[in-house]
């Protein structure tokens, strides 16, 4: 129980990214812990899109903040 209340009492916002690629087996992870994520009505509904074209992320980026 120790490390769960940790993990709840530590968590930080993180604001800024490192690019370096992400392993395999961490995005793995990532991508089960999501898909376990209560919601609301247990719909567990979700969307993840992997994007390492740093050129391409700089497009997304673009258009999400232009549509705020």
């Amino acid at each position: 129980m120790k490390v769960i209340e940790d993990v709840l009492l530590k968590r930080t916002s993180v604001r800024r990214y490192e690019r370096e690629k992400i392993e395999p087996e961490k995005l793995d992870l990532i991508y089960r812990a999501i898909a376990s994520t209560p919601t609301s009505y247990n719909g567990q509904q979700y969307s993840v899109i992997a994007v390492e074209d740093q050129e391409k992320k700089n497009c997304y980026m673009k258009l999400s903040v232009k549509s705020k």
